[in-house]
């Protein structure tokens, strides 16, 4: 008689395999069951990015149609170019600073996209004028070998004559300002991205009040950022934007669907984030703050990455204070 085999058939070895793999996954949370169904395995920070993206109406973003530099300054460390960008197809034109240090002509450098916040401009954030709220931070950086990209932010220069009927127009078509400047923004990162003279794998971005709102949800869209600087613009949806009037530019269709801003700002993890915040702050409360970052700080924690989030308090209100500035960004990228 023909003894039995003890040998388990190959094929059920690895079905038992699969199965085990896939109940490990929903067991850890990473995946969800009707998504899997519907486009296999997708993580769950990607459908939350694809979410985002969907509030805001990103699809595919083309790179400006052109650039044209309108004028060159030398200083005695970096060289500065107004430039402007175009988009033929829709008539746009959007200027900016760029300023690249002398040494990027002997190494490719990192990078930061600088956005400045409402009542300032992109002149203070380059150095060029200065500001009561100390946000020449694309000056400082240029300084200590970063190239910066400093742009103009649409219709920011008049909250209540130009931006808040603007902004109240777009929501009835199911747009936000957010979502035009964010735009932008993109655009600006594909040209970093493609500039000769940037390290492409070291881009970072910076922002301040009105310019910390765009810098949060463009870092956790694109993950071509690779460290963000987010200062005076953090806190609840709750606690901020519902519990009083605030300039229309914060007013998202479907964001609270979406979440809170701090599952906004936990998209960005594993990559370096810094919220930097001043109190007293009317519109975005410190210890509003606080407490939502306490959100962030577990989901990086998750991600056994916890040292690459830091949270930071000052005295002295609604202003950038950068103490943090430098030794966030040498942390993490090179050539410093």
């Amino acid at each position: 008689m023909k003894k039995k085999s003890n040998n388990t058939s190959p094929k059920y070895i690895i079905l038992f395999l699969l199965i085990a793999f896939g109940l490990g996954v929903l067991v850890q949370s990473k995946f969800n069951l009707r998504q899997i169904i519907r486009n296999g395995f997708v993580s769950k920070d990607t459908m939350q990015r694809q979410k985002l993206k969907k509030i805001f109406n990103i699809h595919k973003i083309p790179a400006w149609s052109g650039v044209q530099i309108k004028k060159e300054t030398e200083h005695p460390t970096y060289n500065e170019q107004l430039i402007e960008f175009f988009d033929q197809e829709n008539n746009i034109r959007l200027s900016s600073y760029l300023l690249i240090p002398k040494s990027a002509k002997s190494q490719k450098l990192p990078a930061v996209l600088c956005i400045h916040g409402h009542h300032s401009t992109k002149e203070n954030v380059a150095g060029i004028t200065s500001s009561p709220y100390n946000i020449n931070y694309g000056h400082t950086l240029v300084n200590n070998n970063y190239i910066t990209l400093i742009p103009d932010i649409r219709y920011s220069q008049d909250i209540w004559r130009i931006e808040d009927p603007m902004g109240l127009n777009l929501l009835l078509y199911g747009k936000s300002l957010a979502e035009v400047r964010i735009k932008d923004l993109l655009r600006c990162i594909t040209y970093l991205k493609h500039h000769d003279q940037v390290d492409h794998e070291q881009i970072g971005l910076i922002g301040w009040s009105m310019g910390g709102g765009l810098a949060l949800y463009l870092s956790a869209i694109d993950e071509r950022v690779k460290l963000s600087y987010i200062s005076c613009y953090f806190g609840t949806y709750e606690k901020t934007i519902l519990a009083m009037r605030q300039s229309t530019d914060n007013y998202i269709p479907g964001i609270k669907n979406f979440g809170e801003l701090y599952d906004v700002a936990a998209l960005i993890a594993p990559r370096p984030l810094l919220i930097e915040h001043g109190t007293p702050d009317r519109e975005f409360p410190a210890e509003i703050a606080k407490m939502a970052f306490e959100h962030v700080k577990h989901a990086y924690s998750q991600r056994g990455v916890k040292d690459k989030t830091k949270f930071v308090i000052r005295k002295g209100g609604h202003r950038f204070y950068g103490d943090q500035l430098l030794p966030w960004f040498n942390q993490f990228f090179q050539n410093h």
